[in-house]
């Protein structure tokens, strides 16, 4: 019988997945990111990159509190005022400060505001109306516009983000689940009500000008096939499910890589499906990171695994708004298997009824959008580089060597074929998604089967990095040990997959091979 999948804190924790609900004092987060993961601390300045985003007009038209509190915390949104003794035009003026463009997300801050104060129905599509539609309307509209384009051009490629919903993870959980503890109870495919990703380029596309160039040509179906096959590495690259052995994607699959994600529940939740949006968002964030874990093993070393992209997450428990940073927080290879920690820490809160908290909002989701095309697509690009090097040296010499990744090497090691840990039959997909129906991370779990816990949660990190083992995060309380992993050969680092051959052990009453089972004590 195979393991019920569930989701909760416990689970969460069992598998090596942390959140802090907390929203730490700026000053207090940003220290804590600059000294453990700097990487993820740029993106979170960025992300919470406010200046100069509110007009005069605009200012005057909040409320008394709304003033008070931007002029004591945040002065430095305002756009400073014209003035009349100086030689710069009106004109020049709000073209340097972006006026127009700042007054029309004013303006959207104000819907949506009224929209949140007009919800009183404790439906979660009412909220998902709201978030889709006009939250993240703009970023949606422009890639579902994108979809009916034939011929694209080198510009409408690379600034292209994919914006999808309730799509289940399965193939990205087989990622997640290659890095977590043996023993680990089985954790449910993510379900994102949104997420953003990077656009896969169809085999049947014709994109123009540059296209040739390796900044385009990484992101094609045909380039992220090649990788994922066993003998190139196995890199799992799309969510939903795998590349190669497929003559045509399907419009929906063409995504890779996602960047973000969104939980949304309604206001009238319980305090268990408050902390279930949260566990959903760290599950699915985590389940990202160990595919950019992955990803940049050929181009970051172990001892710098900070340096990894990190991921972005939204929820929403009605007009209650978070922002949260997802980071690996561990990550080393023991006897060739990958090992990871994940951790995921808010940054930012706010209320969609406050109209200056929805301006900062959105304004988050246009720095997101900036970063990912600006700063995300180009390190995913290098370091698919950096893959396709590997590959194309290996193929023209079947023993060369890895420079100075050699010493990872292993004397010995069994390996499985693709077959055996990545199955892809219809009837086994089938079956599988019948089985785990009622288990994914979707709202109509009964409450019984989410975790809960009485106090308002606040979990350590499960691993530090190894020049801080003494020190945690503010208010964390314990470390977790890290467990023993699950062994397959997916989990092995990239060079011994292009370097080893496989030899398959096999059990007469099971058709996976034997390391690959993961529990044959019960049924």
């Amino acid at each position: 019988m195979t393991p019920k999948r569930s989701l909760g804190v416990n689970t969460l924790q069992e598998n090596c997945i942390s959140y802090h609900d907390e929203l730490l004092i700026s000053r207090d987060v940003k220290e804590y990111l600059v000294k453990h993961y700097p990487q993820a601390s740029i993106v979170t300045e960025g992300l919470l990159d406010c200046k100069n985003i509110l007009s005069r007009s605009s200012y005057e038209k909040l409320s008394e509190r709304s003033q008070k509190k931007i002029r004591k915390n945040f002065r430095g949104s305002m756009i400073p005022p014209l003035d009349k003794r100086s030689s710069v035009d009106l004109e020049s003026y709000e073209e340097r400060y972006q006026t127009a463009q700042h007054d029309a997300r004013f303006e959207l801050a104000r819907r949506i505001q009224r929209s949140a104060k007009d919800i009183k129905s404790g439906k979660e599509p009412r909220w998902s109306a709201v978030v889709k539609n006009e939250l993240f309307g703009n970023l949606i509209e422009s890639s579902r516009r994108a979809e009916g384009i034939k011929v694209f051009d080198a510009k409408q490629i690379v600034e292209r983000v994919m914006v999808e919903d309730e799509d289940t993870w399965e193939h990205g959980h087989k990622s997640l689940q290659r890095t977590t503890p043996l023993e680990a109870p089985d954790l449910t495919a993510p379900k994102p009500d949104l997420y953003i990703a990077l656009p896969i380029i169809k085999r049947t596309s014709n994109p123009e000008g540059f296209h040739r160039d390796d900044y385009i040509q990484n992101f094609t179906e045909n380039n992220l096939a090649l990788l994922e096959q066993v003998e190139n590495g196995n890199l799992i690259s799309n969510p939903m499910t795998r590349l190669y052995k497929k003559t045509e994607l399907n419009e929906k699959d063409l995504v890779c890589f996602p960047c973000a994600v969104v939980e949304i529940k309604h206001h009238r939740v319980r305090r268990s499906f408050r902390e279930k949006c949260y566990c959903q968002a760290a599950n699915a964030t985590a389940t990202a990171l160990s595919m950019l874990s992955r990803l940049s093993h050929l181009s970051i070393p172990n001892k710098f695994f900070t340096e990894i992209q990190p991921v972005v997450a939204f929820t929403f428990i009605g007009h209650q708004s978070r922002v949260w940073i997802a980071v690996i927080s561990d990550r080393r290879w023991d006897d060739d298997e990958l090992q990871c920690g994940y951790e995921m820490q808010c940054i930012w809160k706010g209320d969609l009824r406050v109209i200056w908290d929805t301006v900062q909002l959105c304004r988050i989701i246009e720095n997101l959008h900036y970063w990912i095309v600006r700063h995300y697509r180009p390190w995913v690009s290098s370091c698919l580089d950096r893959w396709r090097w590997v590959v194309k040296t290996h193929d023209e010499k079947n023993d060369a060597s890895m420079g100075e990744l050699d010493d990872l090497l292993p004397s010995e090691i069994d390996l499985m074929s693709e077959e055996d840990y990545d199955e892809d039959s219809s009837e086994e997909s089938e079956s599988e998604e019948g089985e785990y129906s009622e288990d994914e991370d979707d709202d109509e779990d009964v409450e019984s089967e989410v975790e809960s816990v009485g106090t308002p949660i606040s979990i350590s990190r499960v691993s530090r990095p190894r020049n801080s083992r003494d020190e945690g995060i503010p208010s964390s309380k314990s470390l977790y040990s890290t467990p023993q992993r699950r062994s397959n050969a997916a989990t092995l680092s990239p060079e011994v997959l292009l370097t080893k051959r496989p030899q398959l052990h096999y059990d007469e009453r099971n058709p996976l091979p034997l390391r690959h089972v993961r529990n044959h004590s019960t049924g």
